[in-house]
């Protein structure tokens, strides 16, 4: 009887310990940020932590589901879709398993995810279960995206709607904004999607001078009191709008309008967009989901709001320059019998468009190394990365003997070609530091890359000692002479390049010609955003640029510049 009992007592003390044991790998598995899920040899879901469950909007513990329908939502395994079915791939190799996914989260969303799946093995070797989880890798071309918009539109509407949809893609929420202020200090909604019109008009009316919330404080970058939601860029991130407010007192409260809240909005972020330290305006994220907005979203739109900074203000130079340029024609054909008159007027709108068109090119430059800069640290160090996996899963699948080695083998030759090519844009677009005496060895350069990179023959001919007259000069003949050919290899289709630099009375003649299809009869206008800058470069050290077809086919650019420059 005492044995008995003994036995009895030992039995109930085993099984709270037990509850208690899976109590604590919940709760740990519940603190992995990327979504985790344990998944039985039938598919069925054992599991999900609360990022799997807040990813599918599906709790596991309440009905029964498949893996591939709460990370899919299918009714059959993924290798029925021609996916690869990482829970098979364990089984078959006992050992830990990394695929590429196309997941839907609970907004059915797409989601481009990778896949890392690993085995649990009973007392005999045996797999009995199979852990895996996930994480989303569609960001870093979401970004480029974003870059993409922002350094091609030159009209303010038009970058700012296509800048927000894609944003709106980039983080599932459920409204986006950018509001641009303006020389009153109102911060009107410039696009948006997902607010109402009722909200718009409640909240496009405020003005930094006399109004008080929380998109105040950002777009005047006081948000110092913010210690619990603020971020070291200047942003603020609300997780829950009502749980904010409650830990205000009364005379905190009375400081904020708290219109996000009363429209539902439980989640809120605002990134302060800035050019040059200055504060231009904000973007506005919102759902009614808590907790819908990561800081890593936050700080990568932080990165995105610089650049589309930039845009903004050179897509308002751009703006002024049309707008200066149509009124310096309207002033000619109206006021040719006032030419006396005019004349003053007319200098001072050449002189306005001088300056802008320097502020473009300097804007320009600094869009093209903040792209570099991105595309170095970001693209470059992601393709490093992926190249190590790469060849990592070509040794794995050749020891496994798998029939899918050759094609492992493909990417991992592949994938440090696609880096040398990202390597030599980033080089195209970082900074030049050259002087007069190295602009033949640069074009040189210039050329020999080109054609390593294209198969293009590219070939270079000086009509004796040519020498311009300074630095600024010679980095603007060569940044002529670099989009130049970049336009011929990239729309022609040629098969060569001919760049001759030679002296013409007091001026340097750079030519470009090639022989390949041709120009239509319009492009001569310059319509082009990389045309425009070339006839930019151009003027800015006195020259002049044309381009015109050849004369037996293919198409000529020729850029004259004075060896002696007048400075004034």
């Amino acid at each position: 009887m005492p044995e008995q009992d003994g036995s009895s007592t030992g039995a109930a003390e085993t099984k709270p310990a037990a509850d208690d044991s899976s109590r604590l790998v919940r709760c740990v598995l519940d603190a992995i940020p990327e979504p985790t899920i344990a998944i039985g040899l039938d598919w069925r879901v054992l599991f999900a932590n609360r990022a799997a469950r807040t990813w599918s909007g599906v709790d596991p513990d309440s009905q029964f589901v498949c893996c591939y329908t709460l990370s899919h939502g299918r009714n059959r395994p993924c290798e029925e879709y021609g996916e690869s079915c990482p829970l098979r791939d364990v089984i078959a190799a006992k050992a830990p398993a990394c695929v590429a996914h196309t997941h839907f989260d609970a907004q059915g969303r797409e989601v481009h995810v990778e896949v890392t799946a690993a085995p649990i093995f009973n007392a005999f070797g045996e797999v009995v279960q199979v852990v895996a989880s996930w994480r989303d890798v569609s960001e870093p071309k979401g970004v480029r995206r974003l870059l993409e918009i922002a350094n091609r539109h030159t009209n303010m509407a038009a970058m700012l709607e296509e800048f927000v949809d894609a944003l709106r893609k980039l983080t599932g929420c459920g409204a986006i904004a950018i509001r641009v202020l303006d020389e009153h200090g109102g911060i009107a909604y410039h696009a948006q999607l997902g607010f109402s019109r009722e909200f718009c008009d409640s909240e496009g009316s405020l003005s930094i001078h006399g109004h008080h919330c929380l998109c105040m404080k950002v777009i005047t970058g006081e948000v110092g009191d913010l210690s619990e939601c603020r971020t070291e860029g200047g942003s603020v991130c609300v997780g829950s709008t009502s749980r904010f407010l409650n830990s205000l007192s009364s005379r905190q409260r009375s400081q904020y309008r708290n219109v996000c809240n009363e429209f539902g909005f439980e989640s809120l972020a605002l990134i302060p967009i800035r050019d040059a330290g200055r504060i231009l305006g904000l973007i506005q994220l919102a759902d009614c989901r808590p907790d819908a907005v990561s800081n890593t979203t936050v700080e990568t739109l932080e990165r995105l709001a610089l650049h589309l900074g930039t845009a903004i203000q050179r897509v308002r130079a751009e703006e002024a320059l049309h707008a200066a340029n149509e009124r310096l024609e309207d002033k000619v054909q109206r006021r040719t019998a006032e030419l006396a008159r005019t004349n003053q007027a007319l200098e001072q709108e050449i002189a306005e468009r001088n300056r802008l068109e320097k502020q473009i090119l300097e804007i320009s430059s600094a869009e093209q190394q903040r792209i570099g800069q991105e595309l170095h640290d970001g693209l470059g160090q992601e393709l490093t990365g992926l190249n190590c996996l790469a060849t990592l899963l070509r040794k794995r699948l050749e020891a496994a003997h798998s029939p899918e080695a050759s094609a492992a083998a493909e990417l991992a030759r592949g994938i440090p070609r696609t880096l040398k090519q990202v390597e030599r844009i980033v080089q195209g677009l970082m900074p030049l530091e050259i002087g007069a005496d190295d602009l033949v060895p640069a074009i040189e350069l210039l050329l020999s890359r080109m054609q390593e990179g294209t198969g293009v023959e590219c070939r270079f001919r000086r009509a004796g000692s040519v020498r311009v007259e300074d630095d600024h000069s010679a980095v603007q003949i060569y940044r002529i002479a670099q989009e130049a050919v970049t336009n011929a290899v990239k729309h022609g289709g040629p098969r060569r390049v001919l760049v001759s630099l030679t002296e013409r009375d007091a001026d340097v003649l750079l030519e470009v010609r090639d022989d390949g299809l041709g120009i239509r009869d319009d492009v001569g206008s310059a319509s082009g955003f990389g045309l425009r800058i070339m006839a930019y470069r151009a003027r800015a050290v006195g020259g002049c640029l044309e381009i015109n077809p050849g004369p037996e086919g293919g198409t000529v650019v020729t850029c004259s510049v004075p060896k002696e420059r007048d400075h004034a």
